[in-house]
Order: C-alpha cells, then sequence, then structure tokens
C-alpha cells in the first residue's frame, strides 16, 4: 500500500508540472489512486471515486494532505480532477 502511495504521488506531481489532466501520466495517477483505495476499499466503485474527488477538493485536511504530500498546494484539485476524468459510473 506504501509502494503504490509513493507512485501515486510521484506520478502526481509529474501530472502537476505537465498540467495534463488527458494523459497517459493522468491515467496512471487515476490507477494507482484506484489500487490504493481497493487496499482498504474492496467495493470499489466508480461513484465512490467520484464522491472522494470532491472531498479531496471540499475538506481542507484532504487538501493539506495533498499539498503536504507534493509540495503543491493545488495537488487534491489536481488529483480531483484526475478522477472526475477517468472514474467513469
Amino acid at each position: 500500500m506504501q509502494q503504490t502511495e509513493q507512485a501515486l504521488l510521484t506520478a502526481l506531481k509529474t501530472v502537476i508540472a505537465n498540467k495534463t489532466i488527458a494523459s497517459p501520466e493522468a491515467k496512471q495517477v487515476f490507477n494507482l489512486h484506484r489500487q490504493w483505495l481497493q487496499y482498504t476499499l474492496p467495493a470499489y466503485s466508480a461513484e465512490i471515486h467520484q464522491g472522494l474527488a470532491q472531498m479531496y477538493t471540499a475538506d481542507p485536511r484532504f487538501s493539506q494532505y495533498y499539498a503536504d504530500k507534493t509540495g503543491s498546494s493545488n495537488a487534491a484539485a489536481v488529483l480531483a480532477a484526475i478522477i472526475k476524468h477517468y472514474a467513469q459510473s
């Protein structure tokens, strides 16, 4: 789970730097985030994933978590945009 999180954060930093939501790197972020969630959420669904994306931008604790982990204040918003783009119902 920790290795998946580290890979996710590394890929997210790349997407933030490149500013590309529709890219192979962003798709990788989405897939890694989904995989990371499934460690503790075996009943994964796109709807749950999309709900978490909303929470990431609505709750400052999540925003701060991703800002601290990536060094980017908009990391949670970028992750939410990636999830919105790739999570299909």
